[in-house]
């Protein structure tokens, strides 16, 4: 879906020629928005026996993709009109930035380990949106580098941050929901360390380990995805989240566990595995100690297979 523009909607001819591949650049006269912006390609006759696929690409807004299988003709002088790609389309932080909601402008406690310098720091009152701005391409989030900042309350890690360093949102009291970037393979010790107020994490599907004590404490998390890229669980990595109801941890082969990972099941927890690896997962080490817990589940119906 568009918003059109001055000068928005366009079109595409190809002759002669079957195209399995067609490009159409928009420029700036469209936008996100409500309302569609029609949009014309011309093909030579023929037929998409596989269906197609449509690839938006906006510019300040992560990919939109729309896909068919169904067996789709193009007859001569034939106008055949396409679904609109209905998609809940989401910001792109840029790689220069980070943004956060806060009730006042939030200093970050260490600024020396990031890898790139601060360039600027807006924080907006009557919304309580800030964005820190840096002066290069952000990839570390260093150590201790937001702890204690107790007004940091949600948090948008860009897309090209690969590591969050030992502390890095430690004692952050009001932090709560943090979205982690899809290039982020370390979460460090300590990273969430008495988040006490954290609800909601999102776990990019690049991260390979989760620090030792890296949500400890984090008393109001109430679930959490483990994607199947995660090889490593540290000690006590969700320890002390007492409301933490459900785990689900996608990896078919059992990721290392950590001692004390999860603390006693007084929250009545259930920790949902891939069916096929129940069993591996009742007997890997430190993982048996939570067997009761296990749970089977079909991630893609969304439904558990087995008690």
């Amino acid at each position: 879906r568009g918003e059109a523009g001055e000068g928005a909607g366009g079109s595409l001819i190809f002759d002669d020629t079957i195209s399995m591949e067609v490009t159409l650049d928009c420029g700036e006269g469209v936008t996100l928005g409500a309302e569609a912006t029609p949009f014309y390609i011309a093909l030579p006759p023929q037929t998409f026996a596989e269906g197609m696929t449509i690839e938006v690409n906006c510019a300040g807004y992560k990919p939109m993709t729309l896909s068919t299988e169904n067996s789709i003709t193009i007859e001569r002088n034939h106008i055949v009109p396409m679904e609109a790609v209905e998609h809940e389309a989401e910001y792109k932080v840029p790689a220069n930035q980070i943004w956060y909601t806060a009730t006042a402008k939030v200093e970050p406690s260490n600024t020396s380990g990031f890898n790139v310098s601060i360039a600027s720091n807006e924080w907006n009152e009557a919304t309580g949106e800030g964005v820190i701005t840096f002066n290069g391409e952000l990839t570390t989030i260093g150590s201790n580098a937001f702890s204690w900042c107790f007004s940091l309350t949600s948090v948008t890690i860009p897309d090209s941050v690969k590591t969050i360093d030992d502390g890095a949102f430690d004692g952050c009291e009001s932090l709560t929901s943090v979205t982690i970037g899809d290039s982020v393979t370390t979460i460090g010790f300590n990273a969430f360390y008495n988040c006490s107020s954290l609800t909601s994490v999102t776990i990019g599907d690049s991260v390979t380990t989760i620090g030792t004590e890296a949500f400890y404490g984090c008393t109001s998390l109430t679930s959490v995805t483990i994607p199947d890229s995660v090889t490593t669980i540290g000690n006590a990595a969700f320890f002390g989240c007492s409301s933490l109801t459900s785990v689900y941890c996608e990896a078919t082969t059992p990721p290392t566990l950590g001692y004390y990972a999860f603390d006693d099941n007084a929250s009545g927890r259930k920790i949902y595995v891939p069916a096929a690896s129940v069993n591996d997962y009742k007997s890997a080490e430190n993982w048996s100690g939570y067997a009761a817990d296990i749970v089977g589940y079909d991630f893609e119906t969304g439904e558990v297979v087995a008690e």
